[in-house]
């Protein structure tokens, strides 16, 4: 091994740990002043629906990495499951940290062993991103036009955001946006059948997260099964938009969280909102940093 080469390896690698840290770190300090809330929520719950909620939690960022590698391939990168979830899942934590570009960064930077060129996985990211906001922008659209939570909001408004997001999943303008961020590399085949297949998926990772939620609410909050599911859907699909259009908050931080507690407050009040808000992140939380943990070690033996 000749001495650029490894002093490139020992950059790298203080890289990745200070990446790893400083995620840690920010994702810890977004959390800080609101821990004895969670303890407080924590004591209200039984075991068994934090480690359910996590494991329902689990399943659709499982999902997500599916969509994100499937966008890759659609560039014409065949990435390997196992360490395409490894940089998915370990660039994914960047996103606790101050700033729009770490997720993408990181993710580019551990794609590069798969012969996948910068801009592409970028890309990939970026098209993987806009999956997520249209997907999430539609499904809660659809359940607020479907009476999912009692907040005032003019039901051409919510329509409006529910037609945009549905013209603009359609094959023709995700190419259209693919060929944009990829430039000359940005040659993708989506058809409508595949359209089809990813926006229902990541309607299944939408339904999920909002099943995570529903098994978090105490019992006795006043709502039926279905329409516990409905609002808790809706409400986190709409507040995880929100959050991700405030470039400033890491994660959505702070952002997310009120939005979500207004449209659920008016059905299972502010304080079950606010516990049930808070929690959620908890376990997303939790979820992120444990899929990059266990992917990152499980790629680590493989090469």
């Amino acid at each position: 091994m000749t001495k650029v080469s490894k002093r490139r390896r020992i950059t790298l690698a203080l890289a990745r740990v200070f990446f790893v840290g400083s995620a840690l770190v920010f994702g810890w300090w977004a959390l800080g002043d609101e821990w004895p809330s969670i303890l407080t929520a924590l004591t209200e719950i039984m075991p068994w629906q934090w480690l359910l909620s996590l494991i329902t939690v689990l399943a659709g960022l499982l999902l997500t990495s599916v969509v994100w590698i499937s966008t890759m391939r659609l560039y014409g990168y065949e990435v390997p499951a196992q360490g395409g979830a490894s940089a998915f899942f370990v660039g994914q934590i960047g996103k606790y940290i101050p700033g729009s570009v770490w997720s993408l960064a990181a993710q580019a930077q551990m794609s590069r062993r798969f012969g996948v060129p910068v801009r592409v996985a970028v890309a990939t990211g970026l098209v993987f991103l806009y999956w997520n906001l249209a997907s999430a922008a539609l499904v809660g659209a659809a359940f607020g036009l479907a009476g999912a939570y009692d907040v005032a909001i003019p039901a051409w408004l919510v329509a409006g955001i529910g037609v945009l997001a549905l013209v603009g999943m359609a094959p023709m303008i995700v190419i259209w946006l693919s060929q944009r961020l990829a430039g000359t590399r940005g040659l993708i085949e989506l058809t409508r059948l595949r359209a089809v297949e990813t926006a229902s998926l990541m309607a299944l990772v939408w339904a999920l997260y909002g099943l995570a939620v529903v098994i978090l609410l105490p019992a006795g909050s006043g709502l039926a099964d279905l329409q516990a599911f409905a609002a808790a859907v809706g409400a986190f699909s709409a507040a995880y938009v929100l959050g991700v259009l405030v470039p400033l908050a890491p994660a959505g931080f702070g952002v997310r969280e009120a939005i979500f507690i207004g449209l659920l407050t008016p059905s299972v009040g502010l304080s079950v909102s606010t516990a049930v808000a808070l929690l959620t992140r908890l376990v997303h939380t939790s979820a992120d940093f444990l899929l990059a943990g266990v992917a990152w070690v499980v790629d680590a033996r493989h090469q």
